[in-house]
């Protein structure tokens, strides 16, 4: 088969209503974000796949998507084609993992521009499904985490090192540690958030509502450390704001998660992440108190912070190759 007709089939397999539905955001079943912005991609990039895709293999893959929804998932069996047919989409179109990150959290390695994801759910005794999913165990990953976790401890403390476990846990793919005395800030950074950013003032999150630098700089100095953390995301069109701005949300998700897992390990703390604040489909900015406060941080360069120099001085990638995107925060604790 070809791809072009893998395309057509999943095309044809939702009615015109159903697309106008997905379309709107109104179509009345259960479907992750991921899953319906990858159909509607897939419609909107009709006949641009190239190549063939074995019969067989997507046969059996739809069948057996369908026997595990039946089994883990029974309460909606109404959503489950929209599921199978972007499990399609995903192993033989796109090249992605089947589970939506929204899901399962990946890990994420990228070499010359090509991605490898890593499934923390990878189930040995179900190859019979995760053997068409491009996702690998997380065995190299693990290990090479866990070597830094040691090192972590043996160098700069428990709390350091805990606070890493969880950073492997909740899907960051890079992490090191960032001096007190190094910290830099900058007032044209923070000055550069008026003249060019399209989210200046609009949220609660961005300048000049999170104060002026030199408070913001008293608010991280009573802490001993910064630990920068970064996940990279492979973009299709690297001038697709929806894109980036929806990759942008799943590592706000990433770091909210790492928020919740950091509150056992330590009292005190500061969060600083990627970008503007994404949760609220329209800020209550300026008329209304933040819906969300204990969700929202700070981007950044807010702050005054050069990405890249954090990044030199904390020994990981400020890029990782053609059309990818590459997101940081941190977080500000005492060991």
């Amino acid at each position: 088969m070809l791809k072009s007709e893998l395309v057509d089939y999943i095309v044809d397999s939702i009615t015109d209503d159903e697309w106008r539905d997905l379309d709107e955001g109104t179509l009345p079943i259960t479907i992750t974000r991921v899953n319906r912005r990858l159909l509607l991609s897939l419609w909107d990039e009709y006949g641009d796949f190239e190549g063939e895709v074995d019969d067989a293999a997507v046969a059996e893959l739809e069948d057996v998507a369908e026997e595990f929804l039946i089994r883990e998932w029974p309460q909606e069996p109404e959503a489950h084609r929209f599921v199978v047919l972007t499990c399609l989409a995903r192993a033989f179109l796109y090249g992605r993992p089947l589970h939506p990150p929204e899901l399962v959290r990946y890990h994420r390695k990228i070499t010359d521009g090509k991605i490898r994801y890593f499934c923390p759910e990878r189930d040995p005794e179900n190859e019979r499904l995760c053997r068409y999913c491009c996702a690998e165990p997380m065995d190299e990953i693990a290990a090479n985490w866990q070597a830094q976790i040691d090192a972590a401890a043996r160098d700069e403390g428990e709390t350091t090192a805990r606070i890493l476990r969880e950073a492997f846990h909740a899907g960051i793919m890079n992490a090191g540690i960032v001096k007190k005395e190094d910290l830099v800030f900058y007032e044209d950074v923070r000055s550069h958030c008026s003249r060019e950013c399209r989210f200046y003032g609009l949220t609660w999150a961005c300048p000049p509502h999170v104060g002026p630098l030199d408070e913001c700089r008293e608010r991280v100095s009573r802490y001993d450390k910064m630990l920068l953390l970064s996940t990279p995301f492979v973009l299709a069109d690297m001038s697709d704001f929806k894109e980036i701005d929806y990759t942008a949300s799943d590592f706000q998700r990433i770091m909210r998660d790492m928020c919740r897992r950091i509150k056992p390990i330590v009292d005190d703390f500061f969060l600083l992440r990627n970008e503007t604040c994404f949760l609220c489909k329209k800020c209550t900015c300026p008329d209304a108190p933040c819906r969300y406060p204990g969700d929202v941080w700070p981007p950044l360069e807010s702050f005054g912070f050069r990405v890249a120099e954090l990044a030199e001085l904390a020994g990981i990638p400020s890029m990782n190759g053609p059309s990818t995107t590459t997101y940081f925060g941190a977080v500000f604790y005492n060991e």
